[in-house]
């Protein structure tokens, strides 16, 4: 059989957009040809014009037959698609981004509803997870995670870094000078923290810190920060691009113009926005628990701190700004090591063959 290969996203997700692309490259280096399989809502971005071939939910089975097939998340589709692409021959592989963590820890960090929803994409996930012939999850401790609570689905599960591609090169002096924010990237909610982080923000404003921040994200703001008058009197300090998807080049930009990046979670399997901080040359400040001990190595390419300290955060945020041209040049060599595509070509090999 030749090597061809569909990459499939049931169900609209604007992070995955990137690892369609790094998937995408990775695999033509490796001689495949690719097709990709979307939700219609990817369309509007331009960087999958390219290979996009089959925008509708099916490819054309009666001409292409495909040696491979990626799914990369949670959808009710993707159940009778891989079944179907498995009785043409190819080798379903599930990157799953969320294993299951059963503990009551969870209900603290991401709350009752957050739960259910969770608890329904596994249930969904569950089947794909049986019928794939490979599982990837992003980190060591994604790997532990699957290991206690998953492994019965599918014991065929490696650790593989999310990947992505190059969009930014080694920063200048001149884009290191416009590193002038400290920023809360992504989705809006308690497990990320972000109660924590405008209480950060709040407590700067408080003290007349010269500090600037940004908040973008596709969720709107909540109405407890546009109601509390420290922020609405500093409005002049806080850029704020929120309750719509962002374009890849304004979520970029972002990325550019920050001198630092919240990673300061209540949990997380592996935060999607530490590689593209890294991409950027921009250090995170992460909480220790999670994947981030795995990629983040504190005083090099981020710093670890606690949430509920706001002084200690500010204090750490005056270290990351007082360093930024050195931090910049590590963080672009932890995502050239880590998380580039082109350094995870030959791992990729090894697992497709």
């Amino acid at each position: 059989m030749s090597k061809r290969a569909v990459l499939v996203s049931l169900r609209f997700t604007p992070a995955i957009v990137q690892h369609l692309v790094a998937y995408a490259k990775a695999l033509q280096e490796l001689g495949f040809t690719v097709e990709v399989v979307l939700d219609t809502a990817y369309m509007e971005f331009s960087e999958l014009a390219e290979m996009t071939r089959a925008s509708s939910k099916e490819p054309d089975l009666d001409r292409a037959s495909f040696s491979h097939a990626i799914f990369f998340n949670v959808a009710f589709d993707n159940l009778a698609l891989a079944n179907r692409l498995k009785r043409r021959g190819a080798r379903i592989i599930y990157i799953y981004h969320e294993p299951w963590e059963a503990s009551f820890a969870f209900l603290r960090t991401d709350g009752f509803g957050i739960r259910v929803k969770a608890a329904i994409a596994h249930r969904v996930s569950r089947p794909l997870l049986k019928v794939a012939d490979l599982v990837l999850v992003g980190s060591q401790y994604g790997l532990n995670a699957y290991r206690r609570a998953d492994a019965h689905y599918n014991a065929s599960v490696f650790c593989f870094p999310l990947i992505y591609d190059d969009e930014a090169g080694q920063p200048t002096p001149e884009i290191v000078q416009q590193k002038l924010s400290f920023s809360y990237l992504g989705n809006i909610g308690r497990v990320h923290g972000f109660d924590q982080f405008i209480r950060v923000m709040r407590e700067s404003l408080l003290q007349k810190s010269n500090l600037r921040f940004m908040i973008a994200s596709r969720y709107p703001l909540p109405e407890f920060v546009l109601r509390d008058d420290v922020i609405r009197r500093n409005l002049d300090k806080i850029d704020v691009m929120c309750g719509r998807t962002l374009t890849n080049e304004e979520i970029n930009g972002c990325y550019r113009r920050s001198f630092g990046v919240w990673n300061l979670y209540r949990r997380s399997m592996q935060s999607g926005v530490l590689p593209k901080a890294f991409m950027y040359g921009t250090p995170v400040i992460a909480s220790r628990i999670g994947s981030f001990p795995e990629y983040v190595r504190d005083g090099y390419n981020g710093r670890f701190a606690c949430a509920d300290d706001p002084d200690q955060v500010l204090s750490v945020l005056e270290e990351l700004r007082s360093r930024t041209g050195e931090y910049a040049e590590n963080c672009r060599r932890s995502f050239l090591d880590l998380f580039f595509y082109k350094s995870r070509v030959e791992d990729l090999r090894q697992l497709l063959a």
